[in-house]
């Protein structure tokens, strides 16, 4: 007998994690090199324009999750 496994996750699902781990990580690198007080200026732009566009796309993507897990709730509260 093999010992149970637990499910995988769907390929979507896993690969949208991966996206917001690799986004998030990459939202931390570029705070971290912001932050130094001796940033070039030329270079910080293009950075921080990564960085807002990485923060739009993480907080699209939790609100979507967000979302789900509210329609997951009320999903069992109905059938509850």
């Amino acid at each position: 007998m093999s010992p149970k496994q637990p499910p995988k996750q769907p390929t979507k699902q896993r690969k949208t994690e991966q996206s917001l781990s690799k986004a998030f990580e990459e939202l931390e690198s570029i705070t971290e090199s912001l932050e130094q007080d001796d940033i070039d200026l030329e270079k910080g732009i293009p950075q921080l324009k990564r960085g807002h566009e990485l923060a739009t796309f993480l907080k699209k993507r939790l609100q979507a999750i967000e979302n789900e897990i509210e329609e997951v709730k009320a999903s069992f509260e109905k059938d509850g």
